[in-house]
């Protein structure tokens, strides 16, 4: 069992997480807030990894790397039109395959096949 490892660090292990699914990726997600959601994701502290940068727009450049994009898609399609994945393709496509779920609609073929 890994946390029977002298070496085991259960806080250097979630790093890579968003909450707690841990993947064996390794991936940058950019994601762009629209301005009336700046408050919200300036003043909040959703991982310890995460970059943030207000852009001239008004808009919030949101940075972080993840192991996973499972839960990070689900907290993106939760604001709707006020978030956009600027990076990775795979969150975008996840993020679209989640929206298209909550509209009952079925995802595109093409978004099937790279599940």
């Amino acid at each position: 069992c890994i946390r029977d490892r002298a070496d085991f660090d259960l806080d250097r292990l979630l790093e890579s997480a968003w909450n707690v699914f841990i993947g064996d990726g390794e991936h940058e997600v950019v994601l762009r807030f629209h301005p009336r959601l700046a408050p919200l994701i300036e003043n909040g502290r959703h991982h310890p990894g995460e970059r943030k940068h207000r852009r001239p727009d008004g808009s919030v450049e949101y940075r972080v790397r993840l192991s996973s994009l499972g839960e990070i898609a689900r907290w993106v399609v939760g604001f709707g039109d006020g978030a956009t994945v600027e990076a990775p393709a795979e969150l975008e496509q996840e993020v679209r395959r989640l929206a298209a779920g909550a509209l009952g609609r079925p995802p595109a073929a093409a978004d099937r096949r790279r599940r």
